[in-house]
């Protein structure tokens, strides 16, 4: 289902106040009865200070199941070429910034029929900090002879080297990194600090109290696991390029990657 907010309008300024409404939902919403049932969020990053048109560079589905610890990723590559309500056709990652949460919500059902619960907006600070409190003696990364702190993180997952998906691949890397990290070296009585530092630096409607309740659940279970994967898939997509401002963009079938992606959220085996 996708979450309604209150304010609708066009643009940034429409999208930040839409923001700062849902934030101060969740906020009063802490006591909400936590459940079992699995829950949907989509994470995606505002554009740089400074652009010229913002672009959410990073957006990725993610569906936590309280039952078994189970996290699956769905990694959405934010130049996919998509139909959006009301708009001309543009990439994912424009679609925040022409209409906010609900115009990205409706695009996500038309294109890939993929509903959300809640949404949560990062910032390049906001990541920073997080991974800060998450890992302040830095990580290590395969193949990598020495830790990386936070900004060094950043501007490793920032490399494209020209090829289409490389810098979401390294999300989804570094994703199963931190995962890996926080089930070895944290334990429940973590989860407050790092629910604190997640509600600081990310604007997000999902309530404070299934924050919580999903962190102690998390640090609870033995083996917590994590499943990723990325849209559009191999072989459904043409990687083509804009004639006027040689931006990338790839178009792509929408059909199978629905089916793909209805597949991997209801899958109970580790197919992806």
């Amino acid at each position: 289902m996708v979450i309604p907010v209150a304010y609708q309008g066009d643009g940034e300024n429409a999208a930040t106040l839409e923001l700062e409404h849902s934030s101060l939902q969740a906020a009063n919403s802490s006591t909400e009865t936590f459940t079992e049932e699995p829950f949907q969020v989509l994470i995606f990053s505002e554009g740089s200070e400074g652009e010229k048109e913002p672009k959410s560079s990073t957006m990725m589905l993610a569906q936590f199941d309280p039952s078994d610890g189970e996290t699956r990723i769905v990694s959405l590559l934010s130049d996919s070429y998509v139909s959006i309500p009301g708009h001309q056709d543009d990439t994912l990652d424009a679609v925040y910034h022409l209409g906010g949460t609900d115009l990205l919500g409706e695009t996500l059902v038309d294109n890939f029929d993929l509903s959300v619960d809640y949404f949560a907006k990062i910032n390049e600070q906001g990541f920073l900090e997080i991974l800060d409190i998450i890992a302040p003696e830095g990580i290590y990364l395969p193949n990598k002879t020495a830790g990386f702190n936070s900004e060094e993180l950043l501007h490793y997952i920032r490399e494209e080297n020209g090829q289409t998906g490389k810098k979401t691949a390294r999300q989804m890397d570094l994703i199963e990194i931190l995962h890996s990290h926080m089930s070895e070296h944290m334990t429940v009585a973590d989860a407050p600090t790092i629910i604190s530092t997640l509600t600081t630096n990310v604007q997000t409607n999902v309530p404070t109290g299934t924050l919580l309740e999903w962190g102690k659940e998390y640090f609870t279970l033995k083996n917590p696991t994590i499943e990723t994967m990325t849209i559009p898939v191999a072989g459904s997509y043409d990687n083509t390029w804009r004639d006027d401002e040689q931006n990338n963009r790839l178009t792509f079938d929408k059909e199978p990657n629905r089916q793909a992606i209805e597949e991997f959220l209801d899958s109970n085996d580790d197919e992806f």
